[in-house]
This record gives structure tokens, C-alpha cells and sequence, in this order.
């Protein structure tokens, strides 16, 4: 390992360069299974559905950095992610288009956006508090 900055013992804040490459080539084959698999699923399902399941990985993530993690589920990251995952669901079903829930009267829902808007403008101050 390291020894760090004046022998703190601390690693380095700046790694090497062959270990950025590394983490590149690691996080990019993720990336490309990542949309691989999500172009495959829209065979299988409507590009609104695969959105949506593409969105939920707030929700897995906060989930099973909770369990396997030890996280803190607070009411704030709660909040947080269900209104992240309410704005995708409120694009992708409610927003303008044909059909988005099988009848015109449901399009367009801007008291819906407007108070969501809000909660989450409140959840990102409480957070900065």
C-alpha cells in the first residue's frame, strides 16, 4: 500500500493512473452490460416500462444499502427516492402523449408536478441543513 502524504499512514487521495484505467474498464463494462440488458428488455416490455424499471435502482440501491450496508433508512433518503421515483412514474404514465393511462382526461397533471417539485425542493433543503 500506500503510506500517504507525510507518512499519515493515510492512502493517497490521487490514485495511479493504471488504477483509474482499471476502474474504467470495470465501470464501463457495466455500463455496457447495463444498457445491453436494458435494450434487450424492450422486446420483452413497452420503453415506459423499462424506464421505470431502469428508475427503480434508487430504490434497490437505498434497500440493500440498508440490509447489506447497514445504512440508515431516515425518512429524508426514504422521501427522497420515493419522490425521484414518483417524478419518473408522473413522466413516463402522466405526462402529455396518447394513452399514457388509456383515456385523454389523465394527461397532463401540473398541480401533481407542482407539488412534487415542492416536496422534493424540501426534501433537498432539509438535507442541506
Amino acid at each position: 500500500g500506500d503510506a500517504g502524504a507525510a507518512g499519515t499512514g493515510c492512502p493517497s487521495e490521487v490514485p495511479s493512473e493504471v488504477g483509474l484505467v482499471y476502474v474504467a474498464w470495470r465501470l464501463g463494462g457495466l455500463i455496457l452490460c447495463a444498457n445491453l440488458l436494458f435494450n434487450v428488455s424492450l422486446q420483452y416490455t413497452s420503453v415506459s416500462s423499462a424506464t421505470v424499471i431502469a428508475s427503480s435502482s434508487a430504490v434497490w440501491t437505498l434497500l440493500f444499502s440498508a440490509w447489506l450496508l447497514g445504512e440508515p433508512l431516515s425518512l429524508l433518503r426514504v422521501a427522497s427516492v420515493s419522490c425521484g421515483l414518483a417524478g419518473v412514474l408522473l413522466v413516463v404514465y402522466g405526462g402529455a402523449g396518447e394513452g399514457a393511462w388509456g383515456d385523454d382526461e389523465h394527461h397532463h397533471h401540473p398541480h401533481a408536478a407542482r407539488a412534487l417539485a415542492r416536496i422534493s425542493h424540501s426534501a433537498a433543503a432539509a438535507a442541506h441543513r
